[in-house]
């Protein structure tokens, strides 16, 4: 199934309309389910852009605490009607684990006996039981190096490793899904944690975006326009070097030993 879907549209410039025919990104309802045993569990209903639909289904399990290797789960499946018919709208995610694993969750704030949500603090720290307990050294790279590889970057997330070599790009209509494509390649291709290289984000980069790169082990995360403060933290907790590309310039939020100003 093709990854866009061709629509006229209306131009406004100047004073003027013409028509003209756009790609748009091809969206349709996903469900992404898990078996443990006898039990089912739905992990998550959305809408996504048809395409890498095993490597959707683990990055985003493994962000969310089902899976944490390509050991933990024996198949995938789509759901299969009467007449032998492979609907894509259901992909099943059959784990090893007699169980339903139990989800990480951040502790909530208590006051008085009455629930007051989740702190900043409790979220960094739940993360922090979740991370790798160190990530790769290096590289090190040129400021000149990472503001090439921005425009080298399509719409989406990507990865390049230490050579600055592009080993991965996914799109997807939601930009969040779009990096878990990417991880989720990782985790099929058992290449977790990325190691060496840098993680692209598909959009600014905010916590849940930053918690991904986290677990993934990413120890250099580049985004376009400025990152949320709690995406911030997180990279300087975890010794991220994050970064964004702001009009042809490097800006340099945590991690400034892992960039040199140099060519």
């Amino acid at each position: 199934m093709a990854e866009t879907i061709s629509r006229r549209i209306w131009v406004l410039e100047e004073g003027q309309a013409r028509q003209e025919r756009e790609n748009l990104p091809r969206e349709r309802p996903f469900t992404i389910q898990v078996r443990a045993g006898r039990e089912r569990r739905n992990a998550t209903e959305t809408t996504r852009t048809p395409g890498h639909d095993y490597e959707l289904a683990a990055g985003l399990l493994y962000s969310q605490g089902y899976i944490r290797s390509r050991h933990d789960f024996s198949h995938m499946t789509y759901c299969v009607q009467e007449a032998g018919r492979q609907e894509y709208s259901l992909l099943t995610v059959a784990l090893y684990a007699a169980r339903m694993p139990a989800l990480p969750r951040p502790e909530e704030v208590v006051i008085d006996g009455n629930s007051c949500g989740v702190s900043s603090d409790n979220l960094l720290a739940a993360l922090g039981a979740r991370a790798p307990e160190s990530l790769p050294a290096g590289p090190v790279l040129p400021v000149r190096a990472l503001a090439a590889q921005a425009s080298e970057v399509p719409v989406g997330a990507a990865f390049f490793d230490a050579a600055g070599e592009l080993q991965v790009a996914r799109q997807d209509v939601r930009p969040l899904q779009a990096l878990d494509k990417v991880i989720g390649w990782a985790l099929l291709e058992e290449r977790l944690p990325l190691g060496p290289g840098v993680l692209w984000l598909p959009g600014p980069a905010d916590y849940a975006m930053m918690e991904r790169a986290v677990l993934a082990g990413a120890p250099l995360v580049g985004s376009r326009g400025r990152p949320g403060s709690l995406a911030v933290s997180a990279a300087h907790r975890h010794g991220i070097t994050l970064f964004a590309v702001r009009d042809d310039e490097v800006w340099l939020y945590t991690g400034r030993e892992r960039v040199t100003a140099g060519s």
